[in-house]
């Protein structure tokens, strides 16, 4: 998990939510408002809402082009259960939420690094 978690909000432009990915080196921003993950936008939805032609019209907001019904996980979930998740839902990202609130987020390849070393100390 990446306790130090880059977000933004449904505001933002898709320009900004790019360029946010860009500088941190992210592909996944969840969208918070009130401190509450509210969507979840990936370099995927940018390059889809860029293709289908719908930022022609103008500056298009982050809200237009996000994940709305996002899969969160408690902190303390144990990891086999949020791959298996991720796994059945075909996720490549999960909001780690405590109290409703963010605190981290954990990607396919956190759940591959973690899976990879443990394979390492047992061999």
């Amino acid at each position: 998990m990446s306790a130090d978690v880059v977000w933004i909000t449904a505001q933002h432009t898709l320009n900004e939510a790019f360029a946010t990915m860009t500088q941190f080196n992210v592909y996944h921003l969840p969208v918070v408002e009130e401190q509450k993950v509210v969507g979840l936008i990936s370099k995927k939805e940018l390059f889809r809402h860029v293709v289908d032609g719908s930022c022609a019209a103008g500056p298009a907001v982050v809200g237009a082009a996000m994940q709305r019904d996002v899969f969160t996980c408690p902190r303390h979930c144990a990891v086999a259960k949020v791959a298996r998740a991720m796994l059945r839902f075909q996720l490549d990202a999960v909001p780690v939420v405590s109290r409703g609130e963010l605190v981290g987020i954990i990607t396919a390849t956190d759940i591959l690094s973690c899976t990879l070393r443990a394979k390492a100390r047992i061999a």
